[in-house]
This record gives C-alpha cells, sequence and structure tokens, in this order.
C-alpha cells in the first residue's frame, strides 16, 4: 500500500497493481498464462508479457499495451512448453515501453516482479550490475542480482538475493537449466498459490486461480516456493519444510473483480471508507488523515477532484521515482 502526500494531507491510498500467473502442468502454459492476465485485466496496466520454460530454452515474449496485443504476438508461435510466467505491469520505474514490461531475463534468470526495491540503484553500483541491463526498472536489477548469485542452486541464489533487497516484493522466477519448475518469495506484495491435478498455479490473486481450484493458500512471506507440476514445496529461509494453511474459495470470480464499477480504484474505494463518507456527491474531509499542523477552511470534497489528484500525484511520483 502506498500512501500520496499534498501539503501533508494523505488523499488516497493505493496499490500497485501489476498482476502476476505463473503455471507449470501438464497442458501448454501459453493459453493458460494469456488467460490469467486477462482475469487480471481488471486491476489495470499498460503493458503485459509472458516468458515459456522448455529445453532449457527460455521463450519471453512482452509488449505494451492490452493483453490482447500480446495474445496477437503469440498466436502465430508454436509454444509447447507446459511451463511458463505472465506479468501485466503498471509503469513505476521506468516508462511505458515494451522493454520495461516484464519479464525480465538475465542470464539464466528470467522473473517477473510487484513492488518496489526501494535500494536498487545502491545493488547496481555494489554489485557492478550496470552493464547487464537494458530497462530502466528496479526488476531488472533483482534478475541480475539472481543471475550473479546464481551457481546452479536456485535456493542458494534465491537467499543471498532476498537478503540483499530492501522494499516490496513478489517474485517468480524461472531458471534456463530447472526445467518445468518455478519459484517464488513475497515480502508485502501479495500472492496466492494451488495445486491441482493440472498443475501447480501462483498469481498476485485469485480471480487467476479459480478456475483451477476452490482450495488455495497464502504464499507466507520470506519463504520460498518451489512449483513443480506434481505439488508445490514450501520452505523457509533456514530450509524447514512448511505446510501451508489451506482455504476455500466461497465467491465468484465476478465478485473479486469490477463488480459494475468501470475501474476497480473506484469499486474499492467506493466499497469501504468513501462509501460511508458519501453524502449527495461529496465526501467529508475528516474522514481523510489530516495533518494537524494545517488548519483546513474546506469542509468537502467532490469525489472527481479526488479521482483527479490520484492520477496527477501518481504521474509526479513516477517522474520523481525516475528522477533519484
Amino acid at each position: 500500500m502506498y500512501k500520496y502526500k499534498i501539503f501533508d494531507i494523505i488523499i488516497c491510498e493505493v496499490d500497485i497493481m501489476c498482476g502476476i500467473i505463473g503455471f507449470t502442468g501438464n497442458e501448454p502454459a501459453k493459453d493458460i498464462i494469456i488467460g490469467g492476465l486477462e482475469r487480471l485485466e481488471y486491476r489495470g496496466y499498460d503493458s503485459a508479457g509472458l516468458a515459456l520454460l522448455s529445453n532449457d530454452q527460455i521463450q519471453v515474449r512482452k509488449r505494451t499495451g492490452k493483453v490482447e496485443e500480446l495474445r496477437k504476438l503469440c498466436e502465430a508461435e508454436k509454444m509447447p512448453a507446459t511451463c511458463g510466467i505472465g506479468h501485466t505491469r503498471w509503469a513505476t520505474h521506468g516508462g511505458v515501453t515494451d522493454v520495461n514490461a516484464h519479464p525480465h531475463r538475465v542470464g539464466k534468470v528470467v522473473l517477473i516482479h510487484n513492488g518496489i526495491i526501494e535500494n536498487y540503484r545502491q545493488i547496481v553500483t555494489e554489485y557492478g550490475l550496470a552493464d547487464q541491463l537494458v530497462s530502466e526498472t528496479d526488476s531488472e536489477v533483482v534478475a541480475a542480482l539472481l543471475n550473479k548469485f546464481y551457481e546452479g542452486d536456485p535456493v542458494k541464489a534465491i537467499k543471498k538475493t532476498v537478503k540483499v533487497l530492501s522494499g516490496a516484493f513478489a517474485l517468480c522466477i524461472m531458471f534456463q537449466d530447472i526445467p518445468d519448475t518455478i519459484y517464488a518469495i513475497r515480502n508485502v506484495s501479495p500472492m496466492v498459490a494451488t495445486s491441482c491435478e493440472r498443475g501447480s498455479v501462483i498469481a498476485s490473486d485469485l480471480t487467476a486461480l479459480i478456475e483451477f481450484s476452490k482450495e488455495y493458500f497464502v504464499v507466507p512471506e520470506y519463504h520460498i516456493l518451489t512449483l513443480k507440476k506434481d505439488g508445490i514445496d514450501i520452505q523457509d529461509l533456514k530450509g524447514n519444510k512448511v505446510t501451508p494453511q489451506m482455504l476455500t474459495v466461497n465467491w465468484d470470480i465476478t465478485s473479486a473483480q469490477k463488480g459494475g464499477y468501470p475501474f476497480l480504484c473506484l469499486r474499492k474505494s467506493m466499497s469501504s471508507r468513501m462509501q460511508s463518507a458519501i453524502r449527495l456527491h461529496h465526501v467529508s474531509i475528516r474522514n481523510f488523515r489530516i495533518s494537524q499542523r494545517m488548519e483546513l477552511t474546506m469542509q468537502y470534497l467532490r469525489i472527481a477532484s479526488v479521482f483527479l489528484l490520484w492520477h496527477v500525484v501518481q504521474r509526479c511520483m513516477q517522474v520523481w521515482l525516475e528522477s533519484i
């Protein structure tokens, strides 16, 4: 969750709404990955991509625009791989370009990432990664660091990498020489996973999982998942095996999506504290977090103003992040 302020007023709190999907199983992964990304479209995004692993070869395809553009890019290609990862991106570090879209590949490592790595510039300098990077993203820095640490043991490389990272992250990773396997780890940024007869699946939210199973688990923080077609292994950073707490989905897929609203952010705001604050198309200012140092003379903000400010601040934050 990121809070945007103007003059000490937190005008809104928003999630970085990138989408993640990973699948390894007994079926071609391409259509499963693209279908999962389409179910995550309600979260909003500006680019989409996928990576497929087969016969020690990694295929990466990514493009700005809608998931449909990614589908068109891939539809003419033969992609028999049964293991892959996919991502929809909201630009934070770096502009909206094909190069900045996920997945990111460096050497034998390909990954997708939700969140923000706060110390990515320091990592580039400390580990001498600059000549390996082609994008403007913090996510590619993680791929380069993983590749630097990787010496044939994925779990060991992941442990070394996350000890260096500062910030929020949800990572899904494939290694070129480890067939039919996806590794995952997170801090703050959410992921859920399940395993069924069709294979193992991981995603940023349940809408991409529900076609596979109504049984799932929330990925625990700082635990390494190893997804294979016949199941999911979980261990903590000390190497202890962990049994996840299984949960059951008790709603249909539409109730997790836009719910009739044109944008998820609007639905989320309307369904939480703003809904109770709205009276005659106004929002009471007292329900927002106000600095005690300021005395506000304006008592109401129109909803339209709130969302206009959200877009302005989002763009300002992007420019600021790119400048530091």
